[in-house]
């Protein structure tokens, strides 16, 4: 192409000003573009003085242009031809007013932007958590709660982003197949789903549906609402409701058992109770003297056996409750055993059978145990192989010990007897309460059927095992493994049991003098009377306060021992005994005394004990065992 100045002919030159457009010709020449011809109407808009302005040069074409008419600024929008004449190139540019348009476009812009504005200050609001995608299920918006929900300081973090890129959701497909469902025209309304925020699981409920733009898909909106806390309520009360059930289910199971125990317990009382009642009456109206003194032991057979059945049940209820406690503390293990052979081996004799104990295996003797909880075990079941063994037979206990640990050991306690034995349907229910195998009463006596529940519970209380041998007329054989924590050899001072140098005491009373402390007229004569009968002396405090004053207005050493009820007016025993124990005289600080008292829970033996007392008998007051626990307490009493 040429690029030499094009001249339009004049006819043409005058007919195309007078054109009524707003029209510009170019022609691109020496690196500028000319201006060769330019419209009345052009020049009079744009306020041109000069025909022909060809002096305006410019290195491209302008594609807009700005005036001014009437004040006002106007802009002019380019629309550029092409076109050859005369081996040259001209350019036409017809400009076009735009001012309204783009003030208009301007207004709905502004528009818009207050209704957007409008629209993201209601989204801001809301509390639910509200986002829009495009139609790849990327991130276009968010609200404020969204950003705060995942702790986000702008949106920027996520526009143009999935899910799967944030990388929140455990499962991701879910969330994914849910999306494009809503991308094919499907709406979903409150989907469980689960979502990771600052390490956290969080349970939310999430809503979508399609977005449209002149009836196509460009994207979706939704909005989800964090339901963690009503979702483990709702788990909670879940699991309320079934513990609850759970917990009717037991409680009903538990009043028939409880049900079930006490007509159990009643009628294996009322056995006892009506002998009692009925050989009392018989006696009453007695004049011989035989007959008389046989009604009496019956009578104290029969109060013996209730006595033995109220304890048991209970210790079995305690037991059952949790109120059990052991209560381990140091003790001499061959003490215990020394004098439970003392024990067993008088009623042994009595009944025409060997018993022997085999204690050679001992070499550790200073042990932590609950030493009344470990006698009680121990003689149930050799009571069980004296009383189901006949005259001529045999009764054996033989301890062993393992070492377990540097602190701990095994120690395996075994009862052997050559009696009835037992079946092994019997062997099968033998630890459940009340139960007995069908054997000659009048032959083998009665019992509580409680015992061997009970010294179930207490090994199982020690972390300990029992096990049962048995073949029925030859005999049995019961094991016991309990691990014992091992203890210094401290000096100890015997509670229910103890022990001269000679390892054996004499429970003989006689000659001794005593403060009985009780409130209660007809215990003060049991006590006094029983005494008595020993070969002992007794003075009576009705309560805690008058002992004290007894005990000082006494000489030194005027008492051997105290036995000190527990519940009394004015003062009561452990009271009495921490009062005792601080009083200004040495025969104030190491004299026994004995707590008397029906109640029988560990907690009160322990709070006992912690107020000086040095044993516990439980009334009614058995003879043996108050010869027992005053032997076991009082120093000097050699055989």
């Amino acid at each position: 192409m040429s690029e030499t100045h094009f001249v339009f002919p004049d006819n043409e030159r005058h007919m195309l000003r007078a054109m009524p457009v707003n029209l510009i010709v170019y022609q691109f020449y020496g690196g500028y573009f000319h201006i060769l011809l330019i419209t009345r109407q052009m020049q009079a808009l744009m306020n041109w003085d000069k025909e022909e302005p060809d002096q305006i040069i410019s290195v491209e074409i302008p594609r807009e242009l700005k005036t001014e008419a009437d004040g006002e600024k106007r802009t002019l929008k380019a629309e550029i031809h092409e076109t050859e004449r005369a081996d040259s190139l001209l350019h036409y540019a017809t400009y076009t007013d735009v001012t309204e348009p783009r003030k208009r476009l301007r207004v709905q812009l502004a528009q818009r932007k207050i209704r957007l504005d409008f629209f993201q200050k209601i989204l801001d609001t809301t509390q639910e958590c509200i986002f829009w995608k495009d139609e790849h299920r990327r991130f276009v918006g968010v609200n404020r709660a969204f950003l705060e929900f995942y702790g986000f300081p702008s949106a920027d973090v996520l526009i143009g982003k999935t899910d799967e890129d944030m990388g929140w959701h455990p499962d991701p497909d879910k969330f994914k197949d849910d999306e494009l469902r809503v991308l094919q025209g499907e709406s979903t309304r409150l989907v469980h789903g689960t979502c990771v925020i600052r390490g956290k699981v969080r349970d939310i409920l999430a809503s979508k549906s399609p977005l449209y733009e002149e009836g196509r898909i460009i994207g979706l909106v939704g909005s989800f609402i964090d339901v963690t806390e009503q979702i483990e309520q709702e788990r909670r009360y879940v699991e309320l409701h079934e513990e609850k059930e759970i917990a009717l289910l037991e409680a009903e199971q538990a009043k028939q058992s409880m049900s079930n125990f006490i007509m159990r317990a009643s009628h294996e009382m009322r056995t006892p109770l009506n002998a009692v009642l009925g050989f009392t009456y018989l006696a009453e109206n007695e004049q011989n003297v035989d007959e008389l003194h046989d009604y009496i032991k019956k009578i104290q057979m029969s109060g013996r056996l209730l006595t033995d059945l109220v304890n048991d049940i209970l210790d079995i209820r305690k037991s059952e409750d949790g109120s059990m406690q052991l209560l381990p503390r140091p003790m001499v293990l061959s003490e215990l055993l020394h004098n439970i052979d003392d024990m067993i081996s008088i009623m042994a004799k009595q009944k025409g059978i060997l018993f022997f104990t085999e204690l050679s295996f001992l070499e550790e003797e200073f042990v932590m145990c609950d030493q009344v909880r470990l006698q009680q075990v121990l003689m149930n079941l050799l009571n069980n192989a004296i009383k189901f063994t006949d005259e001529g037979g045999t009764v054996s206990l033989t301890v062993r010990e393992k070492q377990l640990s540097t602190l701990v050991n095994e120690f395996t306690f075994e009862v052997r007897d050559t009696g009835c034995g037992m079946n092994k349907e019997f062997i099968d229910r033998i630890f459940e309460p009340f139960a007995q195998e069908n054997r000659n009463a009048a032959k083998y006596g009665v019992g509580t059927g409680l015992g061997l529940t009970i010294t179930k519970r207490m090994v199982d209380m020690m972390h300990g095992s029992i096990a049962i041998e048995s073949v029925e007329n030859e005999g049995s054989k019961f094991t016991i493994k309990i691990p014992l924590t091992l203890s210094d050899k401290t000096e100890y001072h015997g509670f229910i049991t103890g022990s001269n140098k000679q390892g054996k005491r004499r429970f003989d009373i006689k000659g001794m003098h005593f403060l009985v402390v009780e409130d209660n007229l007809i215990n003060q004569e049991v006590a006094s009377g029983i005494l008595e009968q020993e070969g002992a002396t007794s003075e009576i405090a009705e309560n805690g306060a008058e002992a004290i004053e007894k005990f000082e207005a006494a000489k030194p050493d005027q008492f051997d021992a105290i036995l000190m009820d527990i519940h009394m007016p004015i003062m009561d025993g452990m009271e009495a005994t921490r009062n005792l124990r601080a009083l200004n005289r040495e025969d104030a600080k190491t004299i026994p005394i004995i707590a008397m008292s029906a109640e029988a829970f560990d907690d009160t033996i322990k709070d006992c004990l912690e107020s000086g007392m040095n044993g516990y008998i439980r009334k009614p007051i058995n003879i043996v065992e108050l010869r027992r626990t005053i032997g076991a307490n009082v120093r000097g009493l050699d055989e």
